[in-house]
């Protein structure tokens, strides 16, 4: 490559990352809705209502566009009812409720208007914790063995203020099944977050 390229190279490179180009670092917290999708079965289970919260960053390349990652505790999971038999006329129903605790780093491509209105799109890599779940209010231990690492897609808009605040509200499709046996019981998710974020 000659030194005339090499130039131009490095010239359209410098259109794209503007000498302003920043660090914002900062945390949030908000709430999720989540349930399960059973792939050929069931569409989903009910939904189970948690929150959320982490710590944020965000690269701004210009004003219009920016790299955000963010390091999340996410409690997600499925209700449902089951019924208890005694006999063919005589059974309760009992409150079924399994969760699952993870780290949630959605790293995502953030496209902004001046208003403070933006789009966020990108991957979500899940680091499973542990898993619970209640029966009628006692914990059991059922089979089955968590994937600890769970793939997703993310899709959100949001609206950042003049006094550094941040609202998002995002969709999480879940790519991977929670468990290692199979693909099913993957993550459907809405989870909605308040941050702060301060120039660094």
């Amino acid at each position: 490559m000659n030194t005339r390229k090499s130039f131009l190279l490095i010239a359209f490179v410098l259109l794209f990352i503007p000498l302003h180009a920043q660090w914002l670092i900062g945390g949030k917290l908000g709430l999720n809705a989540s349930t399960m999708n059973l792939p050929g079965k069931n569409p989903s289970y009910n939904d189970h209502l948690s929150v959320n919260g982490g710590f944020t960053g965000e690269y701004q390349f210009n004003q219009y566009f920016s790299l955000l990652a963010e390091l999340l505790y996410m409690k997600q999971g499925f209700t449902d009812k089951i019924m208890e038999y005694e006999s063919a006329s005589d059974f309760k129903e009992l409150k079924f409720d399994r969760s699952f605790h993870c780290l949630e780093i959605p790293i995502l491509a953030k496209f902004k208007h001046k208003t403070g209105l933006n789009l966020q799109a990108g991957p979500q890599i899940g680091l499973s914790l542990k898993q619970k779940t209640d029966l009628a209010g006692e914990i059991q231990n059922l089979p089955g063995e968590k994937r600890p690492v769970n793939l997703s897609l993310v899709a959100g808009i949001g609206y950042d203020t003049a006094y550094n605040l941040s609202f998002d509200l995002r969709y999480q499709l879940g790519l991977t099944g929670m468990f290692k046996e199979s693909n099913r019981l993957q993550c459907r998710a809405f989870y909605f977050g308040v941050g702060y974020k301060f120039k660094w």
